[in-house]
Order: C-alpha cells, then structure tokens, then sequence
C-alpha cells in the first residue's frame, strides 16, 4: 500500500513533531524557536499555528520558515490554543508529539533525550520534569512525581494527582 508506506517513511523521517499554538508572541518567539531548532534531535518538523495575533508574530513565523525547511508556519486566525493544538494535530506527520508554548524553552537535548527514552522503550507517554522561571528570575525545578519510580506503569497504574497538568512536560 503506497500510502502506509509513505505514512511510515515519514514517521521515520520525523521522529518528533513540535507543535506549538502561537497568538502574540513577538516578545519572545524568536528565542524559543532558536531553543526548538538548535535541538542535537535534528530529525523533527516544528509546526507553529499561529491563532490571531495582532503583533508581528506572523512575521517571525514566516523568517524562520525561510530558514529551517523543517518549519510548518500557519495562520488559522483567531481561536484558542487548544484548536490551534487540534490544527497541529492534524499536520503532525512524526512518530511521537511534543507540545510547547510560545514562551517556553528546550534544553539542547531534550528532544533527542526523550525520544530515545520512549522509542527505545515502545512507551506510549514520556513523562520529563521541567524548570520554571518565576516573576523574580528564580528558577524553580517542577518535578513529576511519577518520574522517581523510573520504571513503566500502565493507565490502570497513575493516578492524576501524580500528574502535572502540563502538555509541555510530556512526549506523546
């Protein structure tokens, strides 16, 4: 079947899609995106749905776009995050999913980190903790609970008081 087959290659091509709903983020997006394409994971598509922004959010989209053939700028008006997820969803062609918002950044080798981690162990959901810069420059660690059992749990097994709230913090 041509289709599975394209399908496949495609999963292997982009082995994380990074999707990421986007509305007046011109403060800082273009430090984010430095932080998603300087990834050591290199095999990743960077998918940005921009959702009505009023700044030059659009322009920045479209300057990195130029740049890195693995950028996916759209514009799908205004909306809110979780349709401009729903869109990224839809586009989304890699084997796993990352969400990330606007004014969040990556550590150099977290993509390559986690999906290494997930792939390695057929995992479904990667559960990674993350560090949160408050108002005042401190930084503070957020930690996943489940992360200290190291091991794998099924659905049956977490509880969702043990897990964070987050879309950012976990590898799809």
């Amino acid at each position: 079947d041509p289709v599975a087959y394209y399908e496949d290659y495609l999963k292997n091509l982009y082995k994380v899609s990074v999707v990421m709903p986007i509305h007046n983020a011109s403060k800082y997006l273009r430090q984010t995106l430095e932080t998603v394409c300087g990834q050591s994971l290199r095999e990743i598509e960077i998918i940005l749905v921009e959702n009505g922004s009023t700044d030059n959010t659009m322009d920045i989209i479209n300057e990195f776009a130029v740049k890195d053939p693995r950028i996916m700028g759209i514009s799908i008006g205004k909306s809110n995050p979780g349709h401009a997820r729903n869109v990224g969803i839809s586009m989304a062609r890699g084997r796993y999913l990352q969400f990330l918002d606007a004014d969040d950044h990556f550590e150099v080798n977290l993509l390559q980190d986690a999906y290494y981690r997930a792939y390695d162990s057929a995992t479904d959901i990667l559960l990674f903790g993350m560090k949160e810069k408050l108002p005042n420059g401190e930084v503070h660690v957020v930690h996943n609970p489940l992360l200290t059992n190291g091991g794998r749990m099924s659905g049956e097994e977490i509880s969702l008081d043990e897990v964070t709230p987050y879309l950012y913090d976990k590898l799809f």
